[in-house]
């Protein structure tokens, strides 16, 4: 029988090189994004807030609208919510990586 503590920290390792990983292949784009911006950091940083907050209301509403069709059955919902999660935190993890690019981390 393993060593549970041993294991949760070959889990944290694991999902540590899986967040390393998904940075190192998002960060360029996020540089990218990051450089149309203009204005002071603070002016470049409620830039990305507003593309941030209008995304999270569309997708949101394409989501509450498939959970509100009658008879759409609760696995298209449930579908559905899975997948703005997953997009959500894709997008948040963006949004943070933009922001540290405006600070040029």
């Amino acid at each position: 029988m393993p060593n549970p503590i041993q294991r949760a920290v070959e889990v944290g390792e694991t999902v540590l090189g899986a967040v390393d990983k998904a940075v190192a292949q998002r960060w360029e784009p996020a540089k990218r994004a990051a450089a149309t911006t203009s204005g002071t950091h603070a002016e470049r940083i409620a830039e990305l807030e507003r593309a941030f907050t209008r995304e999270l209301t569309a997708v949101g509403a394409a989501a509450g609208a498939a959970a509100a069709v009658p008879g759409a059955g609760t696995a298209l919902v449930l579908g559905s919510g899975a997948a703005e999660l997953g997009w959500v935190t894709l997008r948040a993890a963006d949004h943070i990586l933009r922001i540290a690019a405006v600070h040029g981390h």
